[in-house]
């Protein structure tokens, strides 16, 4: 290697004597290192592939779903790339296997679900009532088990439960009777509002319930006074 020398006046071993007056100065000497190798952008380790949100480590189950899907894609077995996984079943495929040229937006549901029209709650078919906003499938049963008022049949603009749940309890406008409540949701326009059972609003936000309660119900002394005999 080459060597890089500049003059010192630092000198090996113990520090010498103080000089005396008149002594000449001590003379500089070399002190010689190797020359440090310069680093070339070449030589840089190449930084890691970011993963795709959906793509799992290979070999390796898929992480964070709601069921454990294939971590390959059930036409061709690769695990390369972001799979698509089905929100019916546990079969993840990759875009091209699924005849598809982008990843969809909402709900996917692969070539074996689609036809079956099965509810995405409780696997019941037919589903007749796709929410307008993530594509969900729901039959009857699955509004009455999660709070929700069935909407009428063909009906599209309208949110299911999962994705009112998902935007968050706004405010509670009325009583609609029979535990119903009439609720709206963030980020919703105020004629988005829904019926929504009691207990579910309670699961939701128990504060506002409870400051919906002491509002909605008559205060004591606004109570009639009670004839005198």
């Amino acid at each position: 290697p080459s060597l890089v020398c500049q003059p010192s006046l630092r000198e090996s071993g113990p520090p010498p004597a103080a000089a005396a007056a008149g002594d000449a100065p001590p003379s500089p000497s070399l002190v010689c290192q190797p020359k440090p190798k310069r680093k070339h952008a070449a030589d840089a380790k190449p930084a890691k592939r970011p993963r795709t949100d959906g793509e799992p480590t290979k070999g390796a189950p898929v992480e964070g779903a709601a069921v454990a899907h294939d971590a390959e894609c059930f036409e061709c077995g690769s695990s390369d790339g972001a799979l698509l996984r089905c929100d019916l079943c546990t079969r993840s495929l990759r875009v091209a296997c699924a005849g598809l040229e982008r990843a969809p937006d909402g709900v996917f549901r692969c070539a074996y679900c689609d036809p079956a029209n099965e509810c995405h709650v409780t696997g019941d078919a037919p589903a007749p009532f796709s929410c307008g906003h993530c594509g969900r499938r729901y039959c009857e049963r699955a509004f009455g088990e999660n709070g929700q008022k069935a909407p009428e049949e063909g009906a599209t603009l309208w949110r299911c439960f999962h994705c009112e749940d998902e935007s968050g309890l706004d405010s509670i406008l009325e009583d609609a009777g029979d535990d119903w409540l009439l609720v709206t949701w963030r980020g919703a326009a105020p004629w988005h509002a829904s019926l929504a059972k009691r207990d579910r609003v309670g699961n939701l936000s128990k504060a506002k319930l409870r400051n919906f309660s002491r509002r909605d119900a008559p205060a004591a002394n606004d109570a009639p006074a009670p004839a005198p005999n």
